[in-house]
């Protein structure tokens, strides 16, 4: 059983090589190596073609940017491996995630092991310390895991099972916005299991200067359509009170960080939008009960001197 790695990109130029060779670093080599260019001109085409790169990855381009669900599909249909490795453009693995996973689903091997993962690494994008090291919470069944502690997904860090990939029928192309949630709630309605790995082999950035790949409105259209989608099956597993509670809540968790974040790096109008959609749909508690912990972390990250971080984060370690 071997490994596809597809890489889905959309305008990152610099970001989408360090992804790439994070994964022809690796100390397992994989089957396949693919990159999905999803409408954009990053020239990342001339680079897989470059000396040292030529031979080693596939490139694939779509004329129009169709989404990361599409682009993910696009690369599932292309891919010859029994297990399936997405990395995001913005992100990079250390040299032993391919192997690590590899070893866990040796030991997990059934018919409904439909996805194994990792834990991330949350770096500053300014100083590349760590910020927060995010691991695995779910192990067995994807569906009991939910209905007792709700759903967590890693983005970046997961190995899936291709032939569980095209038995739900791949990723949701009219979802726009939580795509890893989305394919791991469809995993979740199909009976199939997950293994978490409690080391963070992936590594991520926060935001400081706004990560988002798409304008505000989007956004927020795109996160209502996975929680109308999902919202039935939330009460259905959970009971139409619970159900609903965790749908706003989800909410008021993605939106509330979005309205944080325009915010913190100067985009109020954008900022004040979305807050304005977390209050009128999940209501103003809930919205804050989700917010401040957000708000207080980008405030100590955005207002606190660096040296400051530094030290202060440096005491915690011992």
């Amino acid at each position: 059983m071997l490994i596809t790695v597809i890489v889905t990109n959309y305008n990152r130029q610099m970001e989408v090589r360090r992804a790439l060779l994070s994964v022809l670093c690796q100390s397992y080599e994989p089957l396949q190596v693919i990159v999905v260019e999803d409408g954009s001109n990053s020239r990342v085409q001339e680079w897989v073609h470059s000396p040292g790169v030529e031979g080693k990855v596939e490139y694939i381009r779509h004329d129009s940017n169709r989404g990361l669900a599409a682009a993910r599909n696009t690369g599932l249909k292309h891919a010859r491996g029994e297990w399936i490795a997405y990395l995001d453009d913005d992100d990079h693995w250390k040299p032993e995630m391919l192997s690590s996973l590899w070893d866990l689903v040796q030991q997990g091997v059934n018919e409904r092991l439909g996805v194994v993962y990792c834990g991330v690494e949350v770096r500053d994008p300014v100083t590349h310390g760590v910020v927060s090291i995010l691991m695995p919470e779910i192990n067995g069944g994807i569906k009991s895991e939910f209905i007792r502690r709700g759903l967590s997904t890693r983005s970046s860090s997961s190995l899936f099972a291709q032939r569980a990939l095209r038995a739900v029928g791949g990723f949701d192309e009219t979802v726009a916005s939580s795509v890893d949630h989305d394919i791991w709630m469809t995993l979740a309605d199909h009976g199939y299991h997950t293994l978490g790995l409690d080391q963070p082999l992936t590594i991520s950035y926060a935001s400081r200067h706004g990560k988002m790949t798409t304008d505000v409105p989007s956004r927020i259209a795109g996160v209502r359509g996975f929680t109308n989608k999902w919202e039935p099956t939330f009460k259905e597993w959970l009971g139409d009170s619970e159900g609903t509670k965790y749908a706003r809540a989800y909410y008021a968790r993605v939106i509330g960080l979005l309205a944080i974040d325009n915010i913190a790096n100067g985009k109020v109008v954008d900022g004040a939008l979305a807050l304005r959609t977390v209050i009128a749909y999940s209501g103003a508690l809930v919205g804050l009960r989700y917010m401040v912990p957000f708000l207080a972390r980008v405030g100590i990250r955005n207002i606190l001197p660096r040296r400051v971080l530094t030290i202060f984060r440096g005491v915690n370690k011992t």
